[in-house]
């Protein structure tokens, strides 16, 4: 089912020369949604929908596509997806980056699923760093944190999550093999977190 959507995704960006008529909010965030990992996928959105938006910007930046209207502000979430998706029960940083080899960026504050702030960078080749997690909610309430190896490695190799104030490393790091929606076998990392404090996510070689 998923290969049917991300062809069906592909015929309807071919069809409207990736600006449909009632907004970037109908194709952008599906986009992105089926981009396939470690592959061109993102970088090719990304470069479709600037070329996309140089040919429709017209006054005050605004994207004339022949109908539509505040609806294009939904393209944004296209955004979020490329940088971190948490939709399949575990967060992936950069999911849709692909092979490096692009430009670098970074994202603040985007929210995940089970009430976690993330933060992230990623540079021109790849390379992950400065992720930072913190649980919002009731001061001392603990919730499980649930993410794959963002650091490119085998399971938990590599991974230690640290109190950023304090540099305390955080103990009880697991791992679980789980089904992606891809049918692929993933390492899915999980450790407790508690409400109110902030924590980095450290490559450790």
């Amino acid at each position: 089912m998923l290969e049917v959507a991300r062809n069906n995704q592909a015929a309807f960006n071919e069809a409207s020369k990736f600006a449909p008529m009632n907004g970037f909010c109908l194709n952008i965030p599906a986009t992105a949604r089926v981009a396939r990992p470690n592959t061109d996928d993102g970088e090719n959105l990304l470069s479709a929908w600037t070329l996309a938006l140089q040919k429709h910007i017209v006054g005050s930046g605004w994207p004339s596509l022949g109908g539509g209207g505040l609806e294009n502000i939904g393209g944004i979430d296209g955004v979020h997806i490329f940088l971190v998706q948490s939709h399949e029960g575990f967060v992936s940083f950069f999911p849709s980056y692909g092979n490096g080899g692009g430009e670098g960026g970074s994202f603040e504050g985007l929210r995940v699923a089970g009430g976690f702030l993330v933060s992230g960078e990623v540079d021109g080749e790849g390379v992950v760093g400065g992720l930072k997690v913190r649980l919002e909610g009731v001061v001392g309430e603990r919730r499980l944190f649930r993410f794959l190896n963002p650091f490119g490695e085998s399971g938990k190799m590599g991974v230690e999550l640290r109190v950023i104030e304090s540099k305390q490393r955080v103990s009880g790091l697991k791992e679980k093999a789980e089904k992606n929606e891809d049918g692929g076998e993933v390492s899915v990392l999980e450790v407790e977190l508690v409400a109110g404090v902030n924590y980095e996510v450290v490559h450790v070689r």
